[in-house]
């Protein structure tokens, strides 16, 4: 029996630049026909395109994953900002979905009673007097009695 010697085959290193250039070649003339003429074979060329493709160039669907996170991230705020809005607004009645409950200061600022001490109740006393001669056509036999605390 005679042993055949084998040669071991070195490792060929190749630089970045010329990675690219085999991989732009692959692009244009395809796999197959870029390894051959390069003396590589195509799972080498298949290996550097997924390398080159994972060290920074960001896919389609990457991109369109980033665009969805950005869009949701968008509406997230905007739902915030309706719900803090929605929050401010409190309503006196269930039947009545646009009836809005005021606070005492801006009703009594609506009555002009800002300045004027006990003049919120004094308004609201006016206004339970008006209110009542005008469902009544009569005016009212008992007097309403008006007192400041």
């Amino acid at each position: 029996m005679t042993k055949k010697v084998v040669a071991k085959k070195t490792r060929n290193r190749y630089s970045a630049e010329f990675k690219e250039q085999a991989l732009a070649r692959a692009e244009k003339d395809g796999v197959a026909i870029a390894a051959k003429d390069l003396g590589l074979a195509e799972s080498q060329l298949y290996s550097w395109r997924l390398k080159s493709k994972q060290a920074g160039q960001m896919t389609e669907e990457q991109r369109a994953i980033l665009a969805d996170h950005a869009r949701l991230k968008r509406e997230v705020a905007r739902l915030e900002e309706e719900v803090t809005f929605l929050k401010k607004r409190r309503r006196t009645s269930r039947n009545s979905p646009n009836e809005v409950r005021r606070g005492r200061r801006e009703r009594r600022a609506a009555l002009g009673a800002d300045d004027v001490p006990c003049a919120y109740r004094f308004a609201g006393w006016i206004l339970r007097v008006v209110q009542a001669r005008a469902v009544a056509t009569d005016p009212p036999t008992s007097s309403v009695g008006y007192r400041c605390k």
